[in-house]
């Protein structure tokens, strides 16, 4: 049954390049059942279309943490099918025809596609969600604007599978403050965690905060700013811990001197955060984000 099928679509592509052809070699047949024609758009292609139109708008709406993983999504699709297909791209077309000839297939490639994540990629349950989310919608933007007629990965769902947060109680966080450090870097990150833990800040919006953010209001010092992701505009008043770190920093070398903390790098902080919080003697994997979910303390 498929034989035929198949056998239909070629002879449907063959007529169709007979229409704007006057000589149609067997070549330009195959080119055009497989889908790499000049009409039809490629997965990988619209994936580049994707990551272009990110990388505009970086800075503005996204942010460059955004535009990266949607560019290693795109690599790992590229991986996936050299090594399960042998194949550089897939044309839409490919994607649409083999989906209205064979509709359990669709399916089954994405959920291989998940498998491979998991199995030779070794990635963890979130990270294989967010990539084979990036995967459907690259493909449903495909079909919302007309290059294939079906949806093939609407039906596919997967759990993201994120483990809970570890939080520090109060009782940790004292200990974290009053812990002793040898190594500046270590006391650094440590006096970093704590500003987040005060102030409610974001990652980015800690790393992008500078002394113009630092207003005082009717003799109190606030920080001033809209936050980095949302654009939406944020106050928040400094307590005394939060200002002693501020003033602990205040003349340590920076590329920009108007940056309160200098060049920090979120990945960086969060592998020293581990050796931190050992020294203090707390046994719970904490990162960066587990200060932005605490409240500010009073």
């Amino acid at each position: 049954m498929h034989g035929k099928n198949i056998k239909a679509q070629i002879i449907k592509h063959y007529q169709h390049l007979s229409d704007r052809e006057a000589f149609v070699t067997a070549e330009m047949v195959r080119n055009a059942y497989q889908g790499f024609g000049s009409e039809y758009e490629t997965l990988l292609g619209a994936f580049d279309k994707d990551i272009a139109n990110l990388k505009r708008r970086v800075g503005k709406d996204r942010a460059l943490g955004t535009y990266k993983l949607q560019a290693r999504s795109s690599n790992y699709v590229a991986d996936f099918l050299q090594m399960n297909f042998r194949r550089t791209d897939i044309s839409m077309q490919v994607i649409d025809e083999v989906a209205s000839l064979v509709e359990e297939l669709m399916p089954d490639f994405i959920k291989e596609f998940a498998v491979y994540l998991s199995n030779d990629r070794g990635l963890a349950s979130s990270t294989i969600w967010l990539t084979c989310m990036h995967l459907k919608g690259v493909v449903g933007r495909a079909h919302d604007n007309g290059k294939i007629q079906r949806n093939v990965f609407a039906q596919f769902h997967i759990s993201p599978k994120c483990k809970e947060r570890t939080f520090l109680t109060e009782e940790d966080l004292k200990k974290v403050m009053a812990h002793e450090f040898e190594d500046s870097n270590l006391a650094f990150v440590r006096d970093l965690f704590v500003f987040m833990n005060f102030t409610a800040l974001s990652f980015v919006d800690l790393k992008e905060l500078t002394t113009d953010n630092i207003v005082e209001v009717n003799g109190e010092k606030w920080i001033v700013g809209k936050r980095h992701k949302t654009g939406v505009p944020y106050q928040v008043k400094l307590l005394a811990v939060p200002l002693q770190i501020i003033e602990r920093y205040r003349d340590y070398p920076k590329e920009n001197p108007k940056s309160v903390f200098g060049e920090v790098n979120y990945w960086s902080v969060c592998k020293k955060l581990k050796p931190v919080m050992k020294e203090c003697g707390i046994d719970k994997p904490i990162s960066a984000h587990c200060a932005m979910d605490l409240p500010p303390w009073p």
